[in-house]
């Protein structure tokens, strides 16, 4: 399946995540408010580092061996048992930890013990949340596209459902408990779509754990453990020098900015996974592989830059329609974070390849450099410009970051 036809089947997938984000950005607006966004926003940085470890491991991983075990089932079989025995015991651990420990986290990370309850529920839908994204990698690394983009809107649908229900009975606590939840519920719109597929059955998913599949799969541990840390930390030493500085409603602000930019460019990066990442484990010739990522850069730019600048212009019919009139502060930074946006897509082109080729030193060295650099930048930047200056931080972070990985792939001689 070629670019042009998994970004069209993807962009149905991608398409209803945009509404019922654009719907939950809405009510959430309506409902909690700026500084409300910015205890949402601190959240998702915790659901990233409890989930990402195991998900991002499984999403890569998986795809990546899927793919190229595709002509061996029973070697297919033992990856996606290996998969799901190693998510299950981490995920004993780690939603465990966050139970056991579920008030004095809350007062730490979200400013309040009275969120408890969210952390816990975090942790107990733990494995679920990794089960959603283990099948859903199996059929993005068989290339079943139609039934990967049926499970995805699917699972959009239901999620929709889920944050309307627990954000106008709850405000921010039900908006919080949906947030955290949103892989686990789409557990069941995938389960819907593969229950009939010949490859799935229980027994091809539960068993012993294959030590050499695991050896493999451990480079994307590495690589998931060390984004699932250093990402979300990063965003919240952003949000914390942006409340130190400016306070909590600038800060609500950026935060509505940067999920802003999370669900357009969910468009290209979604279409990336589904397409891009399976294709690079592929292709061995440096020349070829420069070839593809000279063709996926010449279709993704344009339509990045086309949709940075359609959002740049319709800026406050924009905000007014998916937030409210007290975010209208936001139009401020739009220019500097989509100019931002479109670079990061370059640099992403070129980091996937780090990703699909398990470069381990390359992209551990690249996630804390530039989450680093991006704080650091941020951190001199904001006394300076006042909240321009986050978005102005990350656009310089983005092209030093691209520069950077151009050269070190050149230097290994991946690209030619």
């Amino acid at each position: 399946m070629n670019l042009a036809r998994s970004g069209l089947l993807n962009s149905l997938a991608v398409g209803s995540r945009m509404v019922v984000g654009f719907i939950i950005n809405k009510m959430l607006a309506y409902f909690v408010g700026p500084a409300g966004y910015a205890i949402i926003g601190q959240y998702q940085n915790v659901v990233t580092m409890a989930n990402s470890v195991m998900i991002g491991a499984v999403q890569n991983g998986v795809v990546r061996y899927t793919t190229e075990f595709s002509e061996d089932e029973p070697r297919q079989h033992a990856l996606w048992r290996t998969a799901v025995g190693a998510c299950f015991l981490v995920s004993l651990v780690v939603g465990g930890g966050l139970v056991a420990f579920s008030r004095p986290l809350s007062g730490l990370l979200l400013k309040s013990p009275n969120y408890s309850i969210v952390i816990s529920l975090l942790g107990a839908s733990l494995f679920l949340s990794v089960l959603n994204v283990i099948l859903l990698s199996v059929l993005n690394g068989k290339k079943e596209i139609p039934g990967y983009v049926a499970a995805n809107v699917g699972g959009n649908i239901l999620v929709l459902a889920t944050c309307a229900w627990t954000i106008s009975r709850w405000g921010l606590v039900g908006a919080l408990i949906s947030l955290g939840a949103v892989q686990g519920i789409m557990l069941i719109a995938t389960l819907a779509v593969i229950a009939r597929r010949p490859w799935f059955r229980i027994h091809y998913f539960v068993g012993r754990i294959d030590l050499g599949l695991l050896r493999k799969m451990g480079a994307y541990f590495l690589m998931a453990g060390v984004s699932a840390i250093v990402v979300p930390l990063c965003m919240i030493g952003i949000r914390e020098t942006l409340v130190r500085h400016l306070g909590m409603i600038p800060a609500g602000l950026w935060q509505g900015t940067w999920r802003l930019s999370e669900i357009y460019l969910s468009f290209v990066t979604t279409t990336l996974m589904v397409y891009y990442l399976p294709r690079i484990a592929e292709i061995h010739d440096p020349r070829k592989l420069r070839q593809e990522v000279v063709h996926v850069a010449r279709l993704v730019v344009p339509v990045i830059a086309a949709m940075s600048c359609s959002v740049w212009i319709l800026r406050r019919p924009i905000i007014q329609l998916l937030f409210s009139n007290a975010f209208l502060p936001m139009e401020q930074l739009f220019l500097w974070q989509f100019a931002g946006d479109l670079v990061k897509i370059i640099g992403w082109l070129l980091g996937y390849i780090a990703l699909g080729r398990a470069m381990v030193s390359l992209y551990v060295l690249t996630e804390c450099l530039f989450s680093l650099l991006l704080v650091g930048l941020t951190t001199v930047l904001v006394p300076i410009l006042g909240l321009k200056g986050a978005p102005i931080a990350y656009l310089v972070n983005y092209i030093i970051y691209a520069i950077f990985m151009a050269l070190s792939l050149k230097r290994a001689k991946i690209l030619a």
